[in-house]
């Protein structure tokens, strides 16, 4: 049976696989004791010597989003500590940059930033839009230019990661600051068509990753604080309906 976890807007951080040789050289999988002591029982001072970096293994990390009160030097400094656990790869959950505008040199001053965040990263970085990064066309457009597709996947070691753009479905005319969403009925259909072709096509894979910045499947992301002992924590919960 397929595993499916959902990464949204919690920061989730699973700790680093071992730190890659600098050959090709093949190396044993298996930890070697010193045969130097004999030991007398079946007792060792260890609780296994298989170590968790075999072929089938492997540890990512998670960021979350950087906007609702950033404070200042945070993302860079984590990007150091980030290196330091060596994971396979980095992933995000959205709200990478402020935004919300349609200042393109502001967007592209924001964006300049964060790319040079995680281009200092050892692993790859792979992006993840939030409402803050995709909330008007001018937004898309320069997401486009810079990042190609908003929603993908990708499999590594029989495991898919899917990466899904939950912005296209936050269009119900005017969010809570006055500002007037685009119409992309038609991203949010072609999205769900591809969503259902991927997994389709990926049956076989042992585990099933997916990432977005917002449970797109509720009409809306918030709920009142009277709806919260009718919802169940556990689900079925409503779809999104257009």
């Amino acid at each position: 049976m397929r595993k499916v976890y959902r990464l949204t807007l919690c920061a989730v951080l699973l700790l680093t696989k071992a730190c890659q040789p600098q050959n090709d050289r093949p190396y044993a999988t298996q930890i070697q004791p010193s045969q130097t002591a004999g030991f007398a029982s079946s007792a060792r001072p260890w609780t296994s010597l298989e170590a968790l970096d075999q072929q089938a293994r492997f540890h990512f990390v998670v960021v979350t989003d950087r906007t609702g009160g950033e404070r200042e030097g945070v993302f860079a400094a984590a990007m150091s500590g980030i290196d330091l656990m060596q994971p396979a790869f980095v992933v995000s959950v959205g709200d990478l940059i402020k935004g919300y505008t349609r200042n393109h040199a502001r967007l592209t001053d924001e964006w300049d930033q964060l790319d040079a965040f995680v281009e200092s990263l050892d692993a790859p970085f792979f992006y993840t839009p939030g409402n803050h990064d995709y909330s008007n066309q001018v937004m898309a457009d320069l997401w486009a230019e810079r990042y190609g597709p908003s929603y993908y996947s990708f499999v590594y070691k029989e495991v898919l990661f899917v990466v899904l753009n939950s912005a296209l479905f936050d269009r119900e005319g005017v969010d809570g600051h006055g500002r007037r969403f685009e119409d992309w009925t038609a991203e949010q259909a072609a999205q769900l068509a591809w969503l259902d072709d991927t997994l389709a096509a990926n049956t076989e894979v042992r585990w099933t990753f997916l990432l977005m910045h917002r449970p797109y499947w509720r009409k809306s992301w918030k709920r009142a604080q009277a709806d919260d002992s009718t919802v169940s924590a556990t689900g079925p919960w409503p779809r999104h309906e257009g």
